[in-house]
């Protein structure tokens, strides 16, 4: 793919937002000027043209449904280069006032996005739209100069349904810290996602693109962990850090690689008699040691200002580490555990995406809520679509910390920009790949997140309380999971040397309720794959996996085979089955994040 180089179009905003919202009223083919606020008077302007008559853009003013609007102000020099975003009913002007950029966003909400069109006429801005219904215009009018500092800057980011890296765009200036942590940063929030999403590569060297994209915005001394260069462990987790000095700040940098991994998947399902999720808690336990190894190594002092963040996994670490250092800050800790620097809560960045339930809370005693105000730090972005932040359950008592990013997919409008900037960074195929209105309505679910919450719900009431996982299926399962991860198909063999999918199926849920004789009718298969692959040591572990499925699959069908052919969840979910895990993708987080950030769109 060609790389995409963006000029930097926005770098701040003052604005005049001004909206005017629409009602059809009954007469046929008509709308009417519901409200109009302009607090900076920008839309004086502009004008309706209707049948050669020019109308205010002010309340009470009846319309056709055929709407244009025409500039009628006394600027000169605009660009002839209209953006006109179709899917997010986009229209933007370009022009210089005083050789200082501006941008003339105007954004539709409930028109036939199809028949919306902008240009010049006679050099002035026009629009067309067709309004079939009430609809909203916002006009925002975007000053580039506000981040003065900030920068494109390019990065390698692996997408997993074309199985290849793509260069996709980020935008960084160290002002972009001038907030504090409490306040929602969506500029920021975007940079951490991209600095996830380069963490993680295809290629020899999966810690390249992190640590250019670190050195790039001024990380002289970025380094990654021993492990980005070993084969990865049921228990390893990768990370990279570097750090800058900005307005008397240091700023540290703390990226743990979630975007891309495969054999550490294992320790997703390590989740412990008790407290936090034990796999989780490996990732925050390795950021931890990297942060502070390198605190001490460069000798960092002072006033410091720490972003840490993941994605799926690592996104649960950084949560996780997020909430311990807000701990560290409120309990007065902070030279007792990190060394000799300055740090606040207003300094402490948490970032995370995709980010499964992962720290512990108990109603009473001395646990912390997470939603307490010294967890205002911590920002997490879930597509409530995905099944990945549904698990581990919240009736097992697990919890996220700090505050949620709106949920994006049930937004029509929203998803529209999506799959508009997925189909502009990535390419078609990759967006039609993320296209979610093809999601199959069978069983009566509108969103997937309405069958995802019901089976999980489902599903873990047949498996069984914590106690009884961790006691009787975690081990095994974990195991399995790394011998199949880390040993590319070993799966199949077990599956072809048994007799194929539907025999193997089959005999997996109706064979025998005797775990020996079970035990020993699918030994030989496993036996022979696991010594072809080199992992014999892994038979009884996958040998006591297959046997929980067997039993949970029972539970959750009540020993019956026609319930569960007849399941609305598992028939949502099949028939969902190539969009269920698209929803938890960094290619969709990136559509929907970064059209939050000015930075990005324009």
């Amino acid at each position: 793919m060609k790389k995409i180089h963006v000029a930097l179009m926005i770098v701040a905003a003052i604005a005049v937002v001004s909206v005017a919202s629409f009602i059809f009223l009954g007469g046929s083919g008509t709308v009417v000027v519901a409200e109009v606020v302009d607090n900076d008077k920008e839309l004086d302007d502009f004008v309706f043209v209707q049948k050669n008559d020019t109308l205010p853009i002010e309340t009470d003013v009846e319309l056709s449904k055929s709407v244009m609007i025409e500039y009628t102000g006394k600027l000169t020099g605009w660009s002839d280069k209209v953006d006109v975003q179709n899917l997010s009913g986009v229209v933007i002007f370009k022009i210089a006032i005083d050789g200082i950029p501006y941008d003339y966003i105007f954004r539709f909400t409930h028109i036939d996005n199809d028949d919306l069109n902008g240009y010049l006429k006679d050099g002035k801005p026009v629009i067309e739209v067709w309004a079939d219904s009430g609809f909203t215009i916002e006009l925002i009018r975007y000053d580039h100069r506000q981040y003065e500092d900030v920068k494109e800057y390019l990065f390698e980011s692996y997408e997993s349904y074309s199985d290849r890296n793509f260069t996709l765009p980020t935008y960084y200036g160290d002002s972009l810290f001038e907030k504090p942590s409490t306040e929602r940063n969506m500029d920021l929030l975007a940079f951490a996602l991209c600095l996830e999403m380069s963490s993680g590569i295809d290629g020899e060297d999966r810690a390249a693109s992190v640590l250019k994209l670190l050195k790039d915005i001024g990380c002289a001394n970025a380094v990654p962990n021993d492990t980005y260069s070993k084969e990865p462990t049921m228990e390893s987790t990768d990370v990279a850090i570097g750090s800058k000095e900005w307005n008397g700040y240091n700023i540290i940098f703390l990226v743990m690689n979630g975007a891309k991994y495969k054999n550490e998947f294992a320790s997703n399902v390590m989740i412990g008699g008790y407290g936090d999720h034990y796999g989780f808690s490996l990732v925050r336990d390795e950021g931890l040691r990297v942060l502070k190894e390198f605190i001490a190594d460069n000798n960092i002092t002072g006033k410091t200002k720490i972003l840490v963040t993941g994605y799926s996994r690592t996104g649960a670490g950084s949560n996780l580490i997020a909430a311990y250092l807000s701990d560290t800050i409120a309990e007065g800790m902070v030279h007792d555990i990190l060394g000799d620097i300055e740090l606040t809560q207003e300094d402490l960045y948490g970032f995370s995406f995709e980010t499964p339930l992962c720290g512990y809370y108990e109603e009473g005693g001395s646990w912390t809520s997470p939603t307490d105000p010294r967890y205002d730090n911590i920002w997490y972005v879930i597509n409530e679509d995905d099944l990945v932040t549904y698990v581990p359950p919240k009736m097992y008592g697990f919890v996220r910390y700090g505050h949620q990013i709106s949920d994006y997919p049930h937004d029509p409008a929203k998803s529209a920009g999506m799959l508009e900037i997925v189909l502009k960074r990535y390419n078609a195929e990759v967006a039609a790949a993320y296209d979610m209105s093809t999601f199959n309505t069978i069983g009566g679910f509108t969103y997937m997140s309405e069958f995802v919450d019901d089976f999980c719900y489902n599903f873990f009431t047949s498996l069984g309380d914590r106690e009884f996982y961790y006691e009787n299926v975690e081990y095994d399962f974990a195991r399995f999971l790394y011998a199949v991860m880390s040993h590319d198909g070993l799966m199949m063999d077990i599956i072809n040397e048994y007799g194929g999918p539907i025999v193997y199926v089959s005999d997996l849920y109706l064979y025998t309720n005797n775990e020996t004789e079970f035990n020993n009718h699918f030994r030989p298969a496993v036996v022979k794959a696991t010594q072809k692959y080199g992992c014999i040591q892994y038979t009884e572990n996958i040998l006591g996996a297959f046997w929980q499925v067997s039993e949970l699959v029972k539970r959750y069908s009540d020993n019956d085979m026609y319930s569960m052919l007849t399941d609305a969840d598992l028939l949502s979910m099949i028939s969902n089955a190539s969009l269920l895990l698209k929803s938890h993708m960094p290619a969709m987080v990136y559509g929907y994040v970064t059209q939050e950030s000015d930075l990005y769109n324009f």
